[in-house]
């Protein structure tokens, strides 16, 4: 029988993507809303002490990130934000329910 003293198996990898300890992680960090450069710096941090971290490319990052949000379903954007301002503006009679005092949308129409 042969064998390889280089053949070396490391079930914790895959090699279509980003290993299964480290996509634990970004979903940690990006429930927190964490922006993709901060994950970078953590997981960084996180693979001096956890050899099954490894680090993505950021195109990885950025798209397993977008892939997160998806599945997190939709979030509020400034037109939602807008007509939930304005629906709560009133000060209702019970007191444990939120309303607005005051509230002002700037857009910065540079992205648009």
């Amino acid at each position: 029988m042969l064998s390889n003293d280089h053949d070396e198996i490391n079930l914790n990898v895959n090699t279509n993507g980003i290993n299964k300890e480290t996509n634990k992680e970004i979903k940690k960090l990006s429930k927190l809303n964490c922006m993709p450069k901060n994950i970078l710096s953590t997981l960084n941090e996180l693979k001096a002490t956890n050899s099954n971290i490894t680090i993505p490319k950021e195109v990885q990052l950025y798209n397993y990130i977008q892939q997160i949000r998806k599945a997190d379903g939709p979030r509020m954007n400034f037109s939602d934000l807008s007509e939930w301002c304005n629906s709560n503006i009133q000060v209702p009679a019970d007191s444990d329910k939120p309303y607005v005092v005051s509230f002002q949308i700037n857009i910065d129409n540079q992205y648009n």
